[in-house]
């Protein structure tokens, strides 16, 4: 083999056999770049950013529904004077800002986390300005603080908390130097503000017992959804898995089943005849190495090639990685190809089972796309800038541009029903993206085509 790598080095037909080198290539798997930033905090956010708005604003309504109610009763029924105008822009200042807020949840699909603790404080400050201009901190309904405060527990964490709840205490205290005291004339008014400060509690309790129920509720119900999506994510991988060995298994037991179909009708041919030649025992004997190799490929699909994705890298040195590429494909087939070997020196880190799986898949699909009476599918092996390089030139009838679009998608074929099922470069595809690696294509029509795969080395 040394000789013949070496006399073929030197006339190195690589960008001649590969005239669609002139055309774009199309890249079927590429190295992902690294994500970051992308806990799962970050992943889980848009979703619980929006139920927890959903349920401030539901809460702002009955806000505004109260405030309106209140500012109402007082003025007419209990005949308190109020500065009607200062407060009835407040209100409706609670009710256009919650009406901006729903149209943004509504067509933001994406809101920063910040908006939660905004709205929060934006509320406190309109409850503030209220209380203000209504006694200020004899005003009962002071105690809706606390509704604000139980909101930023279940929805702030530990930090967003404290600082709803300094601040809310800050606008508390300034209450008992700003404010417009109430001016309330009438033997009733201190029996009305006591009972004032039960419904005022009243309130203030069912509204937390009300909305904070209901809406950790909504966040469990989301957790539990979420662990279901994952668990159907991970049947969905284990079925993939499953679907891809069986593929895997079907795609390379398919060369050599056919060999053995071809010879043994052959044989049987020449036992009706009564022939008995070398050629019958040289066939026998390779019946025997396809049965074996078959053998070799259902081990390595129960033992080895469902770890193909999550072998660990080893070293190997040239002759090593030669001879593992060897085995994979066939000697026989091996023998056929026109090799340009580049040696290396030192001993590299690969992930030796899905390399030469994907490898072998390339140059399979080479020699089935060669017709007869073409040149031989040539291989390139060489290292560079930290990359296995594996390239295969085939001189068949080339792929269109649509074709090659296509390439790499899953039953999708050049070929005939009974010469395969379109799972070749599927397979491929997969392992390279599972391993970082590169793999595209260059086709050109009644020219040929190139598979390039780049497989990072450690």
């Amino acid at each position: 083999m040394e000789s013949r790598k070496a006399s073929k080095r030197g006339s190195d037909p690589q960008n001649q056999a590969s005239g669609a080198q002139t055309e774009p290539e199309w890249v079927l798997a590429r190295p992902s770049p690294p994500t970051v930033g992308l806990g799962a905090e970050s992943l889980h956010s848009r979703p619980e950013v929006i139920i927890s708005l959903t349920w401030v604003g539901r809460l702002r309504w009955l806000a505004f529904c109260g405030q309106s109610g209140a500012i109402l009763l007082s003025y007419l029924w209990l005949e308190i004077d109020l500065p009607l105008l200062p407060l009835i822009l407040i209100v409706l200042t609670t009710a256009v800002s919650n009406l901006a807020l729903i149209q943004t949840l509504h067509r933001v699909p994406n809101l920063p986390r910040l908006l939660v603790p905004g709205v929060l404080l934006f509320d406190v400050a309109l409850l503030t300005a209220l209380l203000a201009l209504t006694g200020g901190p004899r005003n009962p309904f002071c105690e809706l603080y606390l509704v604000h405060v139980s909101m930023a527990v279940v929805l702030l964490g530990a930090r967003g908390t404290w600082t709803i709840v300094l601040l809310t205490l800050a606008a508390y205290l300034s209450l008992f130097k700003f404010h417009r005291p109430l001016v309330w004339e009438g033997a009733e008014s201190q029996q009305l503000l006591t009972m004032g400060h039960w419904v005022a509690l009243a309130v203030t309790s069912g509204l937390v017992a009300y909305f904070l129920g209901k809406l950790r509720s909504t966040l469990q119900m989301r957790d539990r959804q979420v662990a279901l999506m994952r668990r159907d994510v991970l049947r969905s991988e284990q079925l993939a898995s499953l679907t891809t060995l069986a593929a895997g298994a079907a795609h390379e037991l398919g060369s050599p089943l056919a060999t053995i179909a071809v010879i043994a009708r052959e044989l049987e041919r020449e036992t009706e005849k009564g022939i008995r030649t070398e050629r019958s025992l040289e066939d026998v004997r390779l019946i025997r190495s396809e049965v074996d190799r078959c053998r070799r490929i259902l081990d390595r699909m129960h033992l080895g090639g469902a770890q193909a994705k999550d072998e660990q890298a080893e070293l190997y040195k040239y002759e090593e990685v030669v001879e593992i590429l060897q085995e994979e494909v066939g000697e026989a087939l091996f023998n056929n190809l026109n090799t340009y070997l580049d040696p290396f020196d030192d001993e590299i880190e690969i992930h030796s089972i899905a390399w030469a799986q994907t490898a072998q898949i390339l140059i399979q699909n080479a020699i089935e796309a060669t017709p007869e009476g073409r040149p031989q599918v040539d291989l390139h092996l060489k290292v560079v800038d930290g990359h296995l390089v594996v390239k295969v030139n085939d001189y068949g009838e080339g792929m269109t541009p649509e074709q090659l679009k296509r390439a790499g998608e899953p039953f999708v074929t050049t070929k005939s029903p009974q010469h395969g099922m379109g799972l070749g470069l599927y397979l491929a595809r997969l392992l390279a993206e599972h391993h970082g690696a590169r793999l595209s294509l260059r086709s050109k029509a009644d020219v040929g085509t190139q598979a390039e795969l780049l497989w990072p080395i450690g």
